[in-house]
């Protein structure tokens, strides 16, 4: 059940994400961003499971939860940081 959400979250924000940067960028500047972007996303998904394995393997099994709620609180505060600069000014 949890593979499938997360599967189906990605399927969400993968053409989300890519929209949103060919909107931001030059004309001139997507094909080169986009494809940093997909090399990053591709990078990520190979050291993400190693990462995991080896904080599963070597450390307390709910320190996953503590990275992932970090995580979460981070992107959320640029978020947040992001929405008032734009919008609210």
């Amino acid at each position: 059940f949890g593979i499938s959400l997360f599967v189906v979250g990605i399927g969400f924000v993968g053409p989300i994400l890519s929209g949103e940067i060919s909107r931001r960028v030059s004309s001139n500047e997507q094909g080169e961003v986009l494809g940093v972007s997909s090399s990053l996303r591709s990078i990520s998904d190979i050291f993400g499971p190693l990462i995991g394995g080896f904080v599963i393997n070597y450390f307390w099994t709910g320190n996953l939860a503590l990275i992932a709620a970090l995580i979460s609180l981070i992107s959320f505060l640029l978020i947040v940081k992001e929405y008032s600069v734009n919008y609210l000014t």
